[in-house]
């Protein structure tokens, strides 16, 4: 599979917001970070390295479901779940193969390398506020 574009993601630490929309975030303020890359036949992989961080961002992002988009989580595809006489809407869950613990330097070196030579495009950074995710996938 050939990959297409890719762009790094970083989960930013609340106190940082005001910032990260301006600049380059500096590394001690970043949470979790990863890299997306979308291959030609649209699947789309997440690469991390920090597996402690992985799990919290996880657990806090499981928390607001119902409410909650973040393309690292979820696809766009909409789902409900009956609890008795409510339903609530989520987003379905990306599989556990979309994930792939890696050196992130080494994979970003391995892109960057793809882009200079035109194999895949490079996006801008994604940049998401910890506890506050998207409301739709729009």
């Amino acid at each position: 599979m050939r990959a297409k574009n890719y762009r790094i993601g970083q989960v930013i630490y609340e106190e940082m917001t005001i910032y990260a929309c301006c600049s380059l975030v500096p590394k001690e303020n970043v949470m979790f970070e990863y890299i997306e890359v979308e291959y030609e036949d649209g699947r789309r992989k997440f690469f991390y390295e920090d597996e402690q961080e992985f799990e919290h961002f996880e657990k806090n992002f499981e928390s607001k479901r119902f409410t909650s988009y973040h393309e690292f989580w979820t696809t766009s595809e909409e789902a409900v779940e009956k609890r008795g006489s409510l339903s609530l809407k989520y987003y379905v869950r990306r599989p556990k193969e979309c994930y792939e613990k890696v050196i992130l330097a080494d994979k970003l070196n391995e892109l960057e390398t793809m882009a200079q030579e035109g194999q895949v495009i490079r996006l801008d950074n994604r940049i998401t506020e910890y506890g506050h995710y998207a409301i739709s996938a729009e």
